[in-house]
């Protein structure tokens, strides 16, 4: 198989381990790769804001890596320890109203990462969209028929028989849609803006730094990790991962509780 020249991590359930930090092997072995010029880059559906500390927990900052956000919506890059914007992708205005009307047609919530000061369009507030408020630091503002902002992602809920027509809907209008990581329901889903995956970001930075697909080694255990499992050279699966998942993998490592990331990459990096 080709060298790994970059390697690429969810955060969630992946690089964060026991106590939800990352382990001290971890970050040795992320030491060991960069010390033999390999790009390592944290690969998310959070937003950049809730990413950055742990982009410098595994010292980022330092390395002038790359943060992929957002399930490839946001791609940024460290430089001089400050965090510079590569792109970031929107649902347009009349994209998220279509998309809110049809929600509340089928009495499913949404959340949204609005991109305008630090708030979140919800249907109608109550627990779920609180502790996504809570979660993000974000102000939320119910929605009034009429959008006039743009937003990063939508976080939706609902009961089965509605959430799967909305999925329908979703599908036939062509925007993807993912099983929210921080849940084993199926029943609450993260929409992105139309061709937006986290093989999207990664592309882009395979484009500027000139590596093949063949020479990544992605690490992932949840639903918006499944295509690049399946497209990059080393595609690896967590033990803690559904077997859905691990369908879509080339190898399957250790739970994150159990140093997965650091047992595959030890073998690959001397």
């Amino acid at each position: 198989m080709s060298k790994i020249k970059l390697i690429a991590m969810d955060i969630d359930g992946t690089v964060l381990g026991k106590g939800h930090v990352v382990s001290k092997k971890t970050l040795d072995i992320l030491d060991k790769a960069r010390n033999s010029n390999i790009k390592v880059c944290l690969a998310t559906g959070r937003h950049i804001l809730r990413t950055k500390n742990i982009a410098e927990s595994i010292k980022s900052h330092l390395n002038g890596d790359y943060v992929v956000c957002l399930n490839g919506g946001g791609l940024y890059k460290f430089e001089n320890n400050n965090i510079n914007t590569i792109f970031e992708v929107t649902f347009t205005v009349e994209e998220f109203d279509n998309i809110y009307k049809k929600a509340k047609e089928l009495n499913v919530n949404c959340w949204s990462y609005d991109k305008k000061d630090n708030t979140s369009t919800v249907l109608k507030r109550n627990l779920f969209t609180f502790a996504l408020s809570k979660l993000s630091g974000r102000k939320s503002i119910v929605y009034k028929n009429d959008i006039k902002t743009l937003s990063y992602k939508l976080i939706c809920n609902g009961k089965g028989k509605n959430i799967k027509k909305f999925k329908d809907y979703l599908n036939s209008s062509g925007f993807r849609y993912y099983d929210w990581s921080y849940s084993d329901s199926s029943k609450r889903i993260e929409v992105c803006p139309k061709g937006i995956n986290k093989s999207y970001a990664l592309n882009k930075i395979l484009e500027l730094e000139n590596i093949n697909l063949n020479e990544v080694a992605f690490f992932g255990d949840g639903d918006n990790d499944k295509e690049l499992l399946k497209l990059v050279g080393y595609g690896v699966a967590m033990g803690n991962a559904h077997e859905e998942v691990k369908k879509h993998a080339t190898h399957i490592t250790l739970k994150n509780t159990e140093d997965g990331i650091y047992e595959f990459l030890k073998d690959y990096i001397q």
